[in-house]
């Protein structure tokens, strides 16, 4: 948002500024992909109770959007870049090329497999954007990536997505006890930290 905009204009003429937008951003795209693993795995057991059953058909495309939110968190980061350089017309080319890129998948599949086209032609129009942006903010900043990291990332979404569409409870408990201790574990060192300001203020 503004405030990591902001932080990255502060930081853009930094002696450790390749160190902090690398820590940066990955701890952000780590959070965000626990955040939405957690959030596949964790709708099929609550959708039915918080949504009537006429909006059933809306868990088919939510793993689909969630990974399109993700990669929308890693393009909003890297817009911080752009933002910080006073590159305005980055932004403007990769947002039109990614809104014609979800116009043509949208027109060439929504006949053939409905509303599931709108849902992937979003996501890989964010995915497309994402990735041309981490290949171009690296002409300003030498951002190393945590590969371990994202790589687990990557396969936990595959094994919470499949258990999500196999759509059995046994499958959803599954896929949420996955997904509740493979975010813990990632996020532990961020946790503990919440855990002692929280233990600080309620001290005072």
């Amino acid at each position: 948002g503004l405030a990591w905009k902001e932080s990255a204009s502060m930081h853009l003429d930094a002696k450790d500024r390749d160190a902090y937008f690398s820590q940066t951003i990955n701890t952000s795209l780590r959070i965000f992909g626990s955040l939405g693993l957690l959030l596949i795995a964790a709708t099929p057991l609550f959708f039915g109770a918080l949504f009537d059953a006429k909006y059933h058909e809306a868990m088919n495309y939510i793993p689909i959007l969630v990974v399109g939110a993700l990669f929308n968190a890693a393009v909003e980061l890297y817009a911080g870049v752009y933002v910080a350089k006073k590159m305005s017309g980055k932004l403007a080319t990769t947002n039109i090329i990614a809104a014609i890129i979800s116009i043509v998948l949208n027109f060439i599949f929504i006949r053939y497999i409905g509303l599931y086209a709108a849902a992937l032609a979003m996501m890989t129009a964010f995915g497309v954007m994402a990735i041309w942006r981490a290949f171009d903010v690296r002409k300003y900043i030498k951002i190393t990536y945590d590969k371990n990291v994202f790589i687990t990332l990557a396969m936990l979404h595959g094994v919470v997505i499949c258990l999500y569409y196999v759509d059995i409870a046994w499958a959803s408990v599954t896929g949420l006890i996955i997904a509740s201790v493979s975010a813990y574990w990632m996020n532990r060192r961020e946790l503990r930290r919440i855990g002692m300001l929280m233990k600080k203020k309620i001290a005072k």
